[in-house]
């Protein structure tokens, strides 16, 4: 199947042409929201991402980098923040405004991904370019890559980090290429990817070992135990030894902080991966994985009818293992980490890849095989790209078009207000906002950010002294919550007010300076 795959020379410049006419037309799209407030979906995420980019446009680089939303110390660190530190030295020495080089950046990695992937299919994998680059299509043109690749997000960072580990593990799994310079890059990438987002790059390295073994024991393959064997396995178990020490170190970090206690690696565990009873759900296999995502790739239905088709029908063993592996890959992740893929709608730019080029290769050889004129390969492009866009900009896409303001954004309007009223040194103190770094980020102030967790926000008016220096609070914003009420008493009983201000139904305070 390969060998008829490789025979679509003709094709290649036209596919090739599309490929780079879809790129200029993601490319327009990031320009169009490019200075959109990082506002427009999970701004919980985004600006979590974007306030620790902030603090190091300020501080050096730090192990103990600040995200400085949970009060003093200011530290809760989870991922090494490469991303991050990227984004604010690009920011620092261009001038350009901390958002635009975020979301520039992680549009830049979606398109870096696009070179481990070209290398898995036809270096590996042996498919000719036209199938590859079709794929390519597909995986930048989908709405949901085209979306979040936009966005100031960590993502598309862990997703090239993984997709490249994943091309060195696969040459030398399934090439038996266990090159000292396969190895090393193979671990660098490893190490690189757990520590920018463990959940991205963990599942892939377990199907690995999985197909590893498998191989070995089932498929008979012979791997001869020779010193680069061993050398590629010891440099795999130091690469994941460095992942679990970032871990622990993180929980030692955030152990020093009040709330940032709750947010250990042990304490998240449960909430992390979910219920059992999630994965048997008709909101985890209807909503989340068929209708989030197999409905908005290429066309609907068609594209999973080719890929079930290919599947049934397609007579070569190794081809009919590749695609069983991208399912594993794709659906693996969320049997996983089930709650955080049902809650974290972003959480699939680890995964959803894999499904595309699935239906991307299924559809060439569905073309291949019914209609035997690869030219045809290029209007079937044309029309599910077309399909794509389509879905994009009639779902997800809406979002970019949404309008944040000090009229229609309460996290404007007290950002400017703060800003406008505090000095830079200064802290706030916040209800009623979750523990999202919107309002610390946008009125870029330090915060003590309390989530309504058991009794933290009485507490923390109580005995302030314990989250954070109640000198440094010169603002207090009180956002409609069920204690609201009393902790506006208190708000006044405690601090020495000097103005109190309504703004988008949030109780805003200034306090002695």
């Amino acid at each position: 199947m390969k060998e008829e795959v490789q025979k679509t020379n003709t094709s290649d410049s036209w596919i090739i042409a599309l490929f780079l006419f879809v790129s200029g037309l993601v490319i327009f799209e990031f320009f169009a929201g490019v200075n959109q407030p990082i506002l427009e979906a999970h701004s919980f995420r985004q600006t979590q991402t974007a306030l620790t980019s902030y603090f190091f446009t300020i501080n050096d680089f730090s192990f103990f980098y600040e995200t400085p939303i949970f009060g003093e110390p200011w530290s809760i660190p989870f991922e090494l923040p490469i991303y991050q530190y990227l984004v604010a030295q690009i920011s620092v020495y261009s001038g350009l405004p901390l958002t635009v080089i975020g979301r520039a950046v992680s549009l830049l990695f979606l398109f870096a991904t696009c070179i481990p992937v070209y290398g898995i299919l036809v270096k590996i994998l042996g498919f000719g370019r036209s199938a590859s680059f079709f794929t390519l299509s597909l995986i930048i043109s989908t709405p949901f890559y085209v979306f979040w690749s936009t966005t100031f997000m960590i993502e598309t960072v862990a997703l090239f980090l993984t997709i490249s580990f994943l091309y060195f593990s696969l040459k030398m799994i399934l090439n038996n290429d266990w090159s000292y310079k396969n190895s090393i890059f193979c671990s660098l990438f490893l190490v690189m990817a757990g520590l920018q987002k463990v959940t991205t790059v963990f599942p892939v390295a377990i199907l690995l070992l999985f197909l590893f073994i498998y191989l070995w024991v089932a498929d008979k393959r012979v791997f001869n135990f020779n010193k680069k064997l061993i050398v590629a396995l010891v440099l795999g178990v130091i690469s994941i030894i460095v992942i679990y020490s970032w871990i622990q170190f993180t929980d030692y970090v955030k152990e020093a902080n009040e709330i940032g206690q709750r947010l250990t690696s042990s304490n998240l565990s449960g909430w992390n991966y979910g219920k059992i009873s999630q994965r048997i759900s008709e909101k985890f296999w209807i909503d989340t994985i068929f209708n989030r995502h197999l409905l908005k790739v290429g066309i609907p239905y068609i594209s999973i009818g080719i890929l079930l088709w290919a599947m049934c029908s397609v007579k070569d063993r190794h081809m009919s293992n590749f695609f069983i592996l991208l399912l594993l890959l794709f659906i693996g992740p969320m049997l996983i980490f089930t709650n955080l893929h049902i809650v974290h709608n972003y959480y699939q730019v680890s995964n959803v890849i894999y499904i595309i080029i699935a239906f991307g290769i299924s559809t060439f050889i569905f073309v291949n095989n019914f209609f035997k004129k690869l030219y045809l390969i290029v209007p079937i492009l044309s029309v599910v790209l077309a399909s794509n866009f389509y879905i994009y900009y009639n779902g997800i896409g809406k979002k970019k078009n949404s309008i944040f303001d000090s009229s229609t954004s309460k996290i404007i309007a007290i950002s400017e207000f703060i800003k406008s009223n505090t000095d830079n040194n200064s802290a706030i103190l916040i209800y009623g906002n979750d523990w999202s770094s919107t309002l610390a980020f946008y009125s870029q102030r330090k915060s003590l950010t309390v989530p309504n967790w058991g009794n933290l926000p009485l507490d923390s008016l109580n005995h302030t002294e314990k989250y954070i220096n109640p000198d440094l609070i010169k603002s207090i914003v009180n956002c409609p919550n069920k204690e609201k009420d009393e902790l506006n008493k208190l708000i006044v009983k405690r601090f020495e007010v000097v103005s109190h201000t309504k703004i988008h139904k949030c109780d805003v305070y200034l306090i002695n300076k």
